[in-house]
Parts: C-alpha cells; sequence; structure tokens
C-alpha cells in the first residue's frame, strides 16, 4: 500500500512539474537563430568573433531580452562546441546562465532590457566566443585543430559553424 501511494504522489509531482515546464517553455521567443563568424582560421580562443542573429517570424509583437543590461554576451543561451571528432568541450553551464538570473523581470522592464520585435525583424550583435562559452577544462585556450560551434537561444537552434585553431 505505501509502495502504491509513494507512486501515485511521484506521478503526480511528476505530471505537475512536467506541465509547468511545458508552459514555461511556451512563452519562450520563437525566432530564427544564425550565427556566423569572422573568419575561419583564428591563432587564440580569445580572438574569436561571432555574429549572433535572431529574426523573429510570427505576426505578432514578441518581446525577448538579447543582449542587455550586459552586451558582453547574449541572454538565454546555451553553446555547443566541439571539436573535429565530435566531443563536446563546452560546459554546461555559462557566464549568461550565471549572471541573468541575478536580475528580476520588473528590475529588467524598469532598465529597458527587452525588444519588442515585429515580425521579419532581426536583431544582431557581435561577440566574442570566450565570453559566452566556458570549456570543460576551464581553461581560455584551444589546441591547434577544427572544431564546430552552434547555440541554442532559448531552445531555438542556431545553425553550426566551423573554425580552425591555428597554434
Amino acid at each position: 500500500m505505501r509502495v502504491v501511494i509513494i507512486i501515485t504522489i511521484i506521478l503526480t509531482i511528476s505530471s505537475q512539474s512536467s506541465f509547468a515546464q511545458n508552459a514555461l517553455i511556451s512563452t519562450f521567443p520563437k525566432v530564427d537563430v544564425k550565427v556566423e563568424l569572422l573568419k575561419y582560421r583564428y591563432k587564440n580562443f580569445d580572438s574569436i568573433q561571432f555574429v549572433m542573429t535572431l529574426t523573429y517570424m510570427s505576426d505578432t509583437i514578441q518581446s525577448l531580452l538579447f543582449d542587455r543590461p550586459s552586451k558582453s554576451y547574449p541572454w538565454g543561451t546555451f553553446v555547443i562546441l566541439t571539436n573535429k571528432n565530435g566531443d563536446t568541450i563546452s560546459a554546461n553551464v555559462n557566464r549568461e546562465t550565471l549572471s541573468s538570473t541575478l536580475y528580476i523581470e520588473t528590475e529588467l522592464k524598469e532598465r529597458g532590457a527587452f525588444y519588442n520585435l515585429k515580425q521579419h525583424q532581426s536583431l544582431k550583435q557581435t561577440y566574442m566566443l570566450a565570453e559566452v562559452v566556458i570549456l570543460r577544462n576551464y581553461e581560455r585556450r584551444l589546441s591547434k585543430g577544427q572544431y564546430n560551434f552552434s547555440l541554442s537561444y532559448y531552445g531555438n537552434q542556431s545553425n553550426q559553424v566551423t573554425f580552425e585553431m591555428e597554434q
């Protein structure tokens, strides 16, 4: 009897948690995400720059966070950085995740941190890759070789780009 009650409680909590997650995900912005590197070959990790473009495709106005109040990295991003063998070398956390949780919604609204995008309107910003991603080895360097980079903005996956480290 106790086992049945415990299983029922777990299933109820799991169901409610899943419902809450789905409700939260439905409020995330739906945008097309594109990343471009400024060049193909780099000598050091700190010099890798990329351009991130968000394009809103729906016919209603979308309010979203992009690069405010800090412009050194975009909000709501999760970076995937892999080596030529497909091994992930980026950590499961990044600077944006750590710092964005320090703000509450009313504070962000007061600071004018939200952009309101209309259909087919885009936001574009250049970032340093080293400011957006934390490597698994927690160093700020990559060894010689080829790497693949993509990111997710609030669950909207970007294209993948390739670059090479020359060292």
